[in-house]
């Protein structure tokens, strides 16, 4: 179940809907009960989309288990059952994932 499961999710993230076609939330620009200006909420927004395209353009077996584990929630027993990999392996790519995240976000601050 879980495998047809991330199977899904990896035709879904190899389409061409999920390359092409942008998801604009503009509810949350005017939200007036967290007295928060426009311009936090657009440099967060700015932030969140980096974050979310550095984490699109990892290789399938960082992706996978970086979605898993932060988005998904799931613990790295559960991953390990999930993905069939041993517990060290995925320790391993979730530190790596995280290593590529930081080097692409940090080349976009100083190439900005």
């Amino acid at each position: 179940m879980w495998q047809i499961a991330i199977n899904h999710s990896k035709d879904y993230l190899k389409s061409w809907y999920n390359k092409t076609v942008i998801n604009v939330e503009d509810g949350n620009i005017l939200d007036t009960k967290h007295k928060e200006s426009v311009e936090v909420t657009l440099i967060q927004k700015d932030d969140d989309s980096r974050i979310v395209y550095s984490v699109m353009n990892l290789p399938i077996k960082y992706r996978e288990v970086i979605y898993l584990f932060y988005f998904e929630e799931l613990t790295i027993k559960e991953i390990e059952k999930v993905i069939q990999v041993k517990h060290n392996t995925i320790k391993t790519r979730l530190r790596r994932a995280k290593e590529l995240i930081k080097e692409e976000l940090e080349g976009d601050v100083n190439g900005r």
